[in-house]
């Protein structure tokens, strides 16, 4: 809503610069995009629109006006065909979610030193690097308190 609101105050201040590249994996052309912003006018007349949209928002929340927030909010919330676009090539250019994995540095009576451990990148490895990790009894402590708060959290359907 926000980007709504300053390309409202002046669109010169973001501008959206459609191109296509080849890709570099498999040398496809693919549609990219480079989101141009004027600097100069952040601080001046984007400042300016924030600070009347938020006067609006407030005024409407202390009075209550639900049918004027809603046209506000309804009119900021339309989308039009450069931001459809923009929401294609992002979509199309999405990269997959990092598993964010440790490795484990380990001191034990069989080796003289300390040693690293290194894990393959799937959630088994993130499961493995976290089991020896920790103790049993730590794991089971928290088996059991992810058991007494499943009943809780479980969706019945």
């Amino acid at each position: 809503m926000i980007l709504q609101v300053v390309r409202e105050a002046d669109p010169s201040i973001l501008q959206f610069e459609f191109t296509t590249r080849v890709d570099p994996v498999d040398g496809s052309t693919k549609d990219y995009f480079y989101l141009n912003v004027n600097r100069e006018k952040l601080r001046t007349v984007a400042f300016e629109g924030i600070k009347k949209f938020l006067a609006k928002l407030h005024i409407f929340k202390s009075m209550g006006d639900f049918d004027a927030a809603k046209k506000m909010f309804d009119g900021y919330s339309v989308v039009d065909d450069e931001m459809t676009r923009v929401r294609e090539i992002v979509i199309a250019n999405k990269v997959p979610r990092r598993i964010n994995l440790q490795p484990n540095v380990f001191l034990d009576s069989t080796h003289p030193a300390p040693y690293y451990k290194g894990y393959e990148e799937t959630f088994e490895g993130v499961v493995q690097s976290y089991t020896e990790r920790f103790s049993d009894a730590f794991i089971s402590d928290v088996y059991k308190e992810w058991n007494r708060d499943a009943k809780i959290m479980r969706r019945i359907d």
